[in-house]
């Protein structure tokens, strides 16, 4: 007796945990294919605002070579999610390591 209530709540509580993974996952990522596009533009535009917040801190050669003039700059010249997660893949590590080097020397 004790071993089928178990099996039946372990079963309820995987039943549960897999409705709350979908919904978490659909809230964070979409649910359609246009909400999953407008997520990673999101996603891209985030992470490039983010990289801007730090031009400051890169030389200036990197600034003029990795960076538009301005992030609204960068956004009306590369407007899918796709180019500019290319971007980021390209130069994010390149600004970083930029940074790392201006500050240990």
């Amino acid at each position: 007796m004790v071993s089928r209530g178990l099996a039946t709540l372990s079963i309820s509580c995987g039943i549960t945990a897999t409705k709350k993974w979908k919904t978490r996952n659909s809230a964070r990522h979409g649910k359609d294919a246009e909400d999953k596009a407008q997520r990673r533009l999101e996603t891209a535009h985030r992470s490039i605002r983010d990289l801007y917040d730090l031009k400051p801190r890169c030389s200036l050669q990197a600034q003029r070579h990795y960076f538009y003039p301005t992030v609204e700059d960068h956004f009306r010249r590369d407007t899918d999610a796709r180019s500019l997660e290319n971007w980021l893949e390209t130069y994010q590590p390149m600004i970083m390591q930029n940074i790392r080097h201006r500050r240990d020397n």
